[in-house]
C-alpha cells in the first residue's frame, strides 16, 4: 500500500501536466514528462505509460497549441497592419 504522501505527491504531479498541457508551451506528452521529470517527479514515465492519458495530454496540448499559434498569428496582423497605418501617414 502506498503512503498518503506518495499518493499526494502524484496527485501534484497530475495537476502540474494538466496545467502544463493547457500552458500552450508545449506540443506533446513527451514534452510535458520531460519537464516533469526535470521539476523533480521521477515517476512521470510510470504514470503517464497508459494510453488514454497520453492522448488526453496529446489533445489538451493540440488544442491550446493551436490557439496559441493563432493568436501570435494574429498578433503579427495586427502589429503589420499598425505599421502600414502609421507608414503610410508618414509618406
Amino acid at each position: 500500500m502506498r503512503s498518503s504522501m506518495a499518493r499526494e505527491c502524484d496527485e501534484r504531479m497530475w495537476n502540474l501536466a494538466y496545467r502544463l498541457a493547457q500552458s500552450g508551451e508545449h506540443q506533446n506528452y513527451q514534452a510535458i514528462e520531460w519537464e516533469l521529470r526535470a521539476f523533480g517527479y521521477p515517476r512521470a514515465p510510470q504514470l503517464l505509460c497508459h494510453e488514454r492519458v497520453r492522448e488526453k495530454l496529446d489533445a489538451m496540448c493540440a488544442e491550446t497549441w493551436k490557439g496559441f499559434v493563432h493568436d501570435i498569428s494574429y498578433t503579427r496582423r495586427s502589429a503589420n497592419d499598425s505599421f502600414r497605418r502609421i507608414s503610410a501617414t508618414r509618406r
